[in-house]
């Protein structure tokens, strides 16, 4: 009997269903059967399956009965103690069902892995990584509220999928979700930090139609798990095809009237055009206008997406340039002063406004109370180090020189900062730090750098109306890209971000990493879960952890170190 059942139907997919299906077969895991049900479709799908002739493969035709109907018809012909879930439009990484199938024989208690994904165009290009939510206490949380495990990525144990019962067919959508939230009364859930699998993005695939349907569907479910919470069961069961069709004929009509579709499209116009994909933006913005008119913001999107549909690159760039100044436009009075520190540094920063303030402190923090080398977490000569939220070079100045034979790298994605950051090792004449004025994130992409001019600070996560366009890199890659295989200190402090990029690394670098220190940030609830996530995820990880708090402000110092082996 095969570990791993890997299920897909299939209704006219004919033009990725080859792609989707050598995904499968060209696994690192080998132990594992593939069941598809070819649900009555009218395309060259059969001749397709017919032609995959590998062993694995058992293909299962039958007359159009629906997707839930196709979905069980799969399981129940499949016999692994895990179930794999495959779409014939997606891809799955080589890596997936091995990590899934391991991750589950390690974790008795989950009921459902899933992982991260990635988002691509038609084309199978890149649009971006789409990170999961990590820890179940997180997850029964957002479930309720929304659909925050990849139903296409997911793998099931076999005995809770069978004591829940399966899909059930009055769902004709969202037959996922509602399998999930009457699994997470059974069990837990969890993802995978890394993105194992390829979500496939096609607009001609999103009609209006369909939208509401879906959204109406996903309503149902919702209310009946919060029936089952409540009572002990649902009364699906209890409700005829007529009552059915009423309920959701209610719910769509509240549906149309929050007129969702704009802003669906819109997100995804926002997001191709952060990836320069300004054509599939432009394509996503006019399918929006249909439904809703734009708002300031959105006519802002608009005329920018059209010029650079117009324009050549060369005048691109010199608008950005102009555009960068004009946010700043009192940057050419901008005062600076030189300071100097411990009769041996000095560093240039800003006067005159909240800059100064901020600069100041910075350097109070790290050369007057040492809030980021305390004790045992001194800086050691050959100490490679670092620093996410470099700022105007502070503390990576005074690593470099505690560390005189050690290596710093240090990211400043605020291009004021930047500058300074660069003026400030070349002041004093350090040769041991490299700069890049990319952000750290869980993704590669350009992000909206937030400013905000009144407190001296810029974020990454809390709003503003003003902001940049930066290039943000994932914390994997400053280790891939660096050729480093072991950092002695993790030094971030980014406003906010900290939780997105630590809760979305890989387990394995955690490996790489002796000592973090860290200025966390409690802005609002979900901070406060994620700090108590991240600690419970360092801890996992072998890390003795402490921390203080900043009195009067929302905001504190975390120090973890690797234990003792």
């Amino acid at each position: 009997m095969p570990k791993v059942s890997v299920i897909m139907s299939v209704y006219n997919g004919e033009e990725y269903l080859r792609e989707a299906i050598d995904s499968i077969l060209n696994q690192t895991f080998e132990d594992f059967e593939f069941i598809i049900v070819d649900d009555g479709s009218t395309d060259s799908t059969a001749d397709i399956l017919a032609s995959c002739k590998d062993h694995r493969i058992k293909v299962i035709p039958q007359k159009h009965l629906g997707i839930a109907e196709a979905k069980n018809k799969t399981v129940k012909a499949s016999k692994g103690e895990y179930i794999a879930i495959m779409d014939a439009d997606d891809i799955s990484l080589p890596e997936r069902l091995e990590v899934e199938a391991s991750f589950l024989n390690h974790n008795r208690d989950i009921g459902i892995v899933s992982c991260s994904n990635y988002f691509v165009d038609e084309y199978g290009k890149i649009i971006l990584t789409r990170s999961a939510l990590i820890g179940d206490v997180l997850i029964q949380k957002k479930l309720l509220e929304d659909m925050c495990v990849n139903h296409c990525s997911a793998m099931i144990r076999r005995k809770v999928f069978e004591e829940v019962g399966g899909y059930r067919r009055a769902f004709k959508c969202s037959l996922d979700y509602d399998l999930f939230l009457r699994i997470a009364e059974v069990s837990k859930i969890e993802n995978i930090k890394e993105p194992l699998h390829k979500y496939r993005i096609r607009i001609d695939s999103i009609s209006v139609a369909k939208k509401v349907e879906q959204d109406a569907y996903a309503e149902l479910a919702r209310r009946l798990a919060r029936e089952r919470r409540q009572y002990g069961k649902d009364r699906l069961e209890d409700l005829n095809e007529k009552k059915l069709k009423a309920i959701l004929k209610g719910i769509s009509l509240e549906i149309k009237k929050k007129n969702n579709l704009h802003d669906m499209y819109y997100y995804w116009a926002e997001r191709f055009y952060l990836r320069d994909n300004y054509k599939n933006a432009f394509r996503y913005l006019c399918r929006s206008i249909l439904y809703r008119p734009f708002k300031k913001d959105g006519v802002s999107l608009f005329l920018k997406t059209f010029l650079h549909l117009i324009l050549s690159q060369e005048i691109i760039d010199r608008l950005k340039f102009i555009k960068t100044h004009l946010i700043f436009k009192n940057s050419h009075c901008m005062k600076y002063k030189i300071i100097g520190i411990n009769n041996r540094l000095k560093f240039k920063i800003r006067s005159g406004n909240a800059n100064e303030v901020a600069d100041n402190c910075a350097l109070n923090g790290i050369f007057n109370e040492h809030e980021y080398d305390p004790d045992g977490f001194e800086i050691k000569k050959d100490n490679i180090i670092i620093d996410i939220g470099a700022h105007i070079g502070s503390f990576s100045i005074y690593s470099a020189i505690k560390a005189s034979k050690g290596r710093i790298l240090s990211y400043e994605p605020f291009p004021e900062n930047f500058k300074l950051l660069k003026e400030n090792i070349k002041l004093n004449k350090i040769e041991n730090i490299t700069v890049s004025e990319k952000a750290i994130l869980d993704r590669e992409e350009k992000v909206k750098l937030y400013i905000h001019k009144s407190y001296g600070c810029n974020s990454l996560i809390r709003k503003s109306k003003d902001y940049l366009i930066v290039q943000s890199i994932p914390l994997e890659d400053v280790f891939l890209s660096n050729k480093i295989e072991h950092c002695d200190i993790l030094k971030i402090d980014c406003e906010g971000s900290e939780y997105n990029i630590l809760l979305n690394i890989p387990n394995k670098y955690f490996d790489k990493i002796d000592k973090i220190v860290m200025e966390y940030h409690l802005f609002n609830d979900d901070n406060t879960i994620n700090f108590k996530e991240l600690l419970k995820i360092l801890a996992a990880n072998g890390y003795d952890c402490t921390n203080t708090k900043h009195e009067g402000y929302p905001t504190g110092m975390l120090y973890a170190k690797k234990k003792i082996r």
